[in-house]
């Protein structure tokens, strides 16, 4: 009878371990489930986040008469140091070369990116410096082959661009030599 017991015993508790871990592993496929759902909760919030960031506007233009006033009673942008809130297109002073090399040109010229030469690269700006530094310019502005017109910047001003063509140039020695074949 002993045996008879035994086998009834294990044939129970064969159940109930069977059982526990079947719960076990239907709870474990259950919470990770969960769990990926609301990471990627989570993650669709930080994506909105993110593009809210990348579309909200640049700035907001205050047409209320105390701004107005305000700004008539500040003086002019070439007489303070930074940008006025008026409806100047552009910044007060213009960004040197390096920091327009840095914030923009670089994504490209440091690294060669679609021909783009090279900053430093002096075989590479040799060519494009004997067609002067108006054409430099006028192909950096408008974009030229795979550059597109500003670097893709199109807040850059004119100026600016130029003064980042000049930082390139004058990188390698060239400054002179595409100022001379331009002529100025």
């Amino acid at each position: 009878m002993n045996n008879a017991h035994d086998r009834a015993f294990l044939k129970l508790f064969v159940g109930i371990l069977g059982g526990l871990v079947g719960l076990a592993v239907f709870l474990f496929i259950v919470a990770n489930l969960l769990a990926f759902f609301t990471q990627s909760s989570k993650r669709d919030q930080f994506q909105m986040a993110r593009l809210e960031e990348r579309l909200k506007p640049v700035a907001a233009v205050n047409t209320s008469a105390a701004a107005a006033k305000q700004a008539a009673s500040q003086p002019s942008s070439s007489q303070g140091g930074g940008s006025s809130s008026g409806a100047s297109s552009g910044p007060a002073h213009p960004w040197p070369g390096h920091v327009v090399y840095e914030k923009v040109c670089s994504a490209c010229h440091a690294t060669g990116v679609a021909g783009a030469p090279k900053y430093g690269d002096k075989a590479a700006w040799a060519p494009r410096a004997k067609k002067g530094l108006a054409t430099l310019v006028d192909h950096a502005v408008n974009g030229f082959k795979a550059m597109p017109p500003k670097g893709g910047h199109s807040s850059l001003t004119k100026q600016e661009v130029q003064n980042d063509v000049e930082y390139m140039l004058k990188k390698v020695g060239l400054l002179a030599e595409a100022k001379k074949a331009s002529g100025s």
